[in-house]
């Protein structure tokens, strides 16, 4: 923004004071050098919008944020699956050790510990498009959402 408006002053001032004090004008037109529509990666229930219209924006400002209720029990589930696959291959392990267990067993609770690890993090993931970020600096043209 602030480059935008040195530039317009640039344009507007600096030809005024090179042709004198005879009152002649110059016009100027004035653009964003980006311009984005922006939506939130997954849907769901508005629940804030944190700017308005003509608003100044910083990189990374919240923008807007969605109720997650959902993914946030989802991810408190994937979490809880992953501590169970955790506990069941360190048993696997102690068994094997023990020569009381098999290997397909072993090799089984280790892959899934993998899947829940990933399921937790696919979901923090998603967690974290609950909240709209500005890619950019800027102004706020239009809102299309009360």
């Amino acid at each position: 923004m602030t480059r935008l408006a040195v530039l317009f002053l640039a344009l507007v001032l600096i030809p005024g004071a090179a042709l004198g004090a005879d009152n002649r004008s110059v016009r100027a037109l004035v653009t964003a050098k980006q311009h984005t529509l922006l939506s939130s990666q997954i849907a769901g229930k508005l629940i804030r919008l944190d700017v308005r219209g003509g608003e100044t924006i910083r990189k990374g400002q919240s923008l807007a944020s969605l109720d997650c209720t959902v993914q946030r029990a989802q991810l408190s589930e994937h979490r809880a699956d992953m501590v169970a696959a955790d506990k069941a291959l360190a048993v696997n392990k102690q068994l094997a050790g023990l020569k009381s267990g098999n290997d397909l067993d072993a090799a089984s609770a280790e892959a899934n510990l993998a899947k829940a690890k990933a399921r937790v993090e696919m979901a923090e993931a998603t967690l974290g498009m609950c909240e709209v970020r500005a890619p950019f600096y800027g102004r706020v043209v239009e809102r299309r959402a009360e």
